[in-house]
């Protein structure tokens, strides 16, 4: 039974398991429980008890899965991950090393930079006009106001999800969203301070323009019935984008009944990065 069972195993499905092996070994454990990930676990825990009630919060587990959702790419997931474990060289990591203790303060705030005040509080140019964006799309679509904090970054993959399709919709619009912000600032910073790039609000504006046209053509080809039980199905990719600026006018009334897959929004206008 054993032989068969590894005559049966795919090389990926084999390097999976024996990853999950090593990532819940004790050692490896004791090594990701860091003050930095505790600190921003409770930072998590204590917001989404204020979103939701004490009786809502869910177990450390379920937002671990969340960093992993099926709604952000490999890049966005490694990214979440890793300000989850305020793993990135800001900051403080630079004030151990001589000669470049500089690198760890914002030079335009005068503060020691964190990934949390990169993302929300940081007066560069990027931050708060992306997240402006974000706000005015998500009333938009819902006609409510978000307010965005650092932990709402880091726990947007496991808040609670109706089984509505509409609710579902708007759920998988707000982690598409809230993520794909946080991750476009955070290479906005690094091209700002590691390739000495002056960018402008348009650019800004043109860029968060194309990172969700693509990622709502990328929804669209995902329906295609060539990728089986994986496929996405096309009521939940409606419920996601409908109301939108991507999606008013780009799904047709027929896509749903032919779902073919096809990306029909190739005809509309592109934003490309400036």
């Amino acid at each position: 039974m054993f032989l068969a069972k590894i005559e049966m195993c795919t090389q990926a499905s084999a390097y999976r398991m024996i990853r999950r092996l090593k990532m819940d070994s004790p050692e490896q454990q004791e090594k990701l429980d860091r003050r930095a990930t505790r600190k921003n676990m409770e930072k998590i825990l204590d917001r989404i008890a204020h979103l939701n009630g004490a009786d809502a919060v869910p177990p450390e587990a379920k937002i671990w899965k969340g960093l992993r959702s099926k709604e952000f790419s490999r890049p966005i997931k490694y990214f979440l991950w890793m300000s989850t474990h305020d793993g990135y060289k800001v900051g403080p990591y630079w004030s151990k090393i001589p000669g470049f203790e500089s690198r760890g303060e914002c030079q335009k705030c005068g503060v020691t930079e964190s990934m949390e005040h990169i993302l929300t509080k940081c007066e560069e140019l990027g931050q708060a006009e992306i997240w402006t964006l974000v706000k005015d799309a998500w009333k938009g679509k819902t006609g409510n106001e978000i307010e965005i904090l650092f932990p709402d970054i880091l726990c947007c993959g496991a808040l609670k999800q109706r089984g509505e399709t509409k609710e579902m919709g708007e759920m998988r619009y707000y982690r598409i969203l809230i993520s794909e912000a946080a991750h476009l600032i955070w290479k906005l910073r690094n091209e700002r301070v590691i390739r000495d790039r002056k960018i402008t609000t348009q650019e800004i504006q043109n860029r968060w323009k194309y990172s969700m046209s693509l990622r709502f053509d990328l929804d669209l080809a995902a329906t295609a019935r060539r990728y089986g039980k994986q496929a996405i199905q096309p009521q939940i990719v409606s419920a996601t984008w409908c109301q939108t600026a991507e999606g008013t006018g780009n799904i047709p009334q027929d896509w749903m009944e032919s779902s073919t897959g096809v990306l029909v929004g190739r005809g509309r206008q592109r934003h490309t990065p400036a």
